[in-house]
């Protein structure tokens, strides 16, 4: 059987940012999608993490949130996985890991809230909620 492995996108995996970008292409809609070089630019912002899921070494799925610096909250801004994979909770590892990694932000207690696409009988998705605003109360590092 093979392992899913969720972990935070390594800042030196060029092609990891490109098969990112690729299955974000395909997932998302047209009219919420940003352009190739903006999606990518936010990868080296500081208030934006990537987290990807690996189904054995391919990553089949990525996950983007943004968290402003001083914020009381955090965006579940995209997330995507490629149609073989669909069905295997990989979204919900994806936000998972991500609300894991809230301590980095200085963010903790959470709510969450995800709002489900709306598809045609063929499974196309006409219209879905790419963010996901999610309050959090900021403590203090140390």
């Amino acid at each position: 059987m093979a392992e899913i492995r969720i972990n935070v996108l390594d800042p030196a995996d060029g092609a990891g940012l490109d098969r990112c970008y690729a299955i974000y292409r395909e997932a998302i809609l047209k009219s919420e999608q940003r352009p190739e070089a903006e999606f990518k630019a936010l990868f080296a912002r500081a208030d934006y993490r990537f987290v990807v899921a690996r189904l054995d070494e391919e990553i089949v799925g990525v996950a983007v949130s943004w968290a402003p610096a001083q914020a009381d909250f955090w965006l579940f801004e995209y997330a995507a996985v490629v149609p073989e994979a669909r069905g295997m909770q990989i979204g919900s590892h994806l936000l998972r890991k991500r609300c894991e990694r809230l301590t980095g932000f200085g963010l903790v207690d959470s709510i969450s809230c995800i709002s489900c696409p709306i598809r045609t009988g063929t499974g196309r998705c006409v219209r879905s909620w790419s963010a996901v605003l999610l309050p959090a109360r900021r403590v203090a590092s140390g």
